[in-house]
């Protein structure tokens, strides 16, 4: 048994499930870390405890102690800025005259694709706009960005969920 599971066990976590306390087990919180194509590509993080509702994983305690969960605003721009030693906005995903939540497809879709064409191809279907709307949510993204435009259309999501998952 490695002492990673030791520790696992060493702890008391539970949840709140429909009103009553249910153990997690440390079989349920062992990481497995998940690659794609090679070991530099990907290398997130997963456990079963992950799949969990994300209402239910707010009541996760540890010895009875309440734990909270990260979350990093958009992660990846930043990360982008900082490795170019520049500061990131305060928030990546705000374009004025944009809803957020289409911003933030647009942006994780043109640092995910491998080609301009194939990230517009999948904005038109995933926002479900036509081909000019898709063009100027792309072209707004590639303004405010240009200090990490060359990361853009590269599938860059390789080494970036690599080094957010280093970092973790």
């Amino acid at each position: 048994v490695s002492s990673a599971a030791k520790l696992l066990k060493s702890f008391s976590w539970a949840y709140m499930e429909e009103g009553r306390w249910l153990d997690l087990q440390p079989v349920e919180l062992e990481l497995t870390r998940k690659f794609k194509f090679d070991y530099n590509s990907g290398g997130r993080l997963y456990c079963i405890a992950q799949n969990l509702p994300k209402v239910t994983r707010r009541t996760l305690t540890v010895n009875g102690n309440p734990t909270v969960e990260l979350d990093f605003k958009s992660l990846h721009p930043t990360m982008l800025y900082h490795l170019a030693g520049l500061e990131a906005p305060e928030d990546c995903y705000l374009i004025p005259n944009a809803k957020r939540e289409d911003i933030k497809q647009v942006l994780l879709t043109a640092l995910n694709a491998k080609t301009r064409q194939g990230a517009k191809q999948s904005i038109v279907n995933n926002l479900e706009v036509k081909h000019a709307e898709a063009e100027r949510l792309m072209k707004a993204c590639e303004v405010l960005h240009e200090p990490i435009l060359e990361h853009f259309y590269r599938a860059s999501w390789r080494q970036l969920q690599f080094l957010d998952s280093s970092i973790t």
